[in-house]
């Protein structure tokens, strides 16, 4: 049974190694969720979007508006088997990284 493990980075955007902790670096960590169908990624990547959100200062708050997904789109890439990657901004240079990393292939 596939299973993804959730988690919620902050990053300065300017950092110059915030893509280098990648999946093998979070997969190594405790987890802040694990959520066991691509129906838990989206609701939780949904939710944790709208938490992140509220932290937002207004210039951020408008550009976080900008690029809103359904979770039905966090959801099909889940049900391809697949990691789902998405942020959320805070200020003009600080992003939350929500990450939902999938442990093993799926066969959906």
């Amino acid at each position: 049974m596939a299973q993804w493990n959730g988690y919620v980075e902050h990053h300065d955007m300017i950092d110059a190694d915030r893509k280098l902790d990648g999946r093998h670096a979070r997969l190594a960590r405790e987890p802040e969720i694990t959520l066991s169908s691509p129906e838990e990624v989206g609701n939780w990547i949904s939710r944790k979007l709208v938490e992140l959100a509220r932290l937002a200062d207004a210039d951020a708050q408008m550009k976080n508006k900008l690029m809103t997904h359904p979770d039905n789109v966090y959801r099909s890439a889940a049900k391809q088997g697949r990691s789902v990657y998405t942020s959320v901004h805070v200020t003009r240079t600080e992003v939350f990284d929500v990450c939902a990393e999938l442990e093993e292939p799926a066969n959906f």
